[in-house]
């Protein structure tokens, strides 16, 4: 299996809630560095997965690219979803968001992913969701 299609079957579960997923797919030291923050260890990854699910209802990924260089896999998407409940701090308005993002994954040897590494339209996601 390429590690492009590791990636890609990691968002499939992620996507579907699976938060086992991350065991499958994540080494015990995995790093997310996003544009709004940076989860060390793969239970706090879990944990904020799983918190994310919580706050938007219909969440869901649609990946449009996915480039793989050696142990690196690139990644272009969408990610919408619905605000259920106050997400960082941020009040719940019922509004939905639908905006683009970028990832790079790191893989090791063993087909495991290391790092995460995500920009997003997060004023975009603010903007629609209505919290500015």
């Amino acid at each position: 299996m390429t590690n492009k299609n590791i990636v890609l079957q990691y968002y499939e579960e992620i996507g579907k809630g699976n938060y086992d997923a991350y065991d499958q797919y994540c080494t015990e030291d995995f790093e997310d560095i996003t544009s709004h923050g940076h989860v060390k260890g793969l239970q706090n990854a879990k944990h904020a997965s799983m918190g994310m699910h919580s706050c938007f209802s219909d969440i869901g990924f649609k990946i449009e690219d996915a480039l793989e260089e050696g142990n690196r896999v690139a990644v272009r998407g969408i990610i919408k979803g619905t605000q259920i409940s106050p997400f960082f701090g941020m009040p719940n308005h019922g509004k939905s968001f639908l905006i683009s993002f970028i990832a790079i994954y790191n893989l090791n040897n063993e087909n495991k992913i290391t790092h995460r590494y995500v920009n997003g339209d997060d004023q975009g996601m603010a903007k629609q969701l209505g919290w500015f």
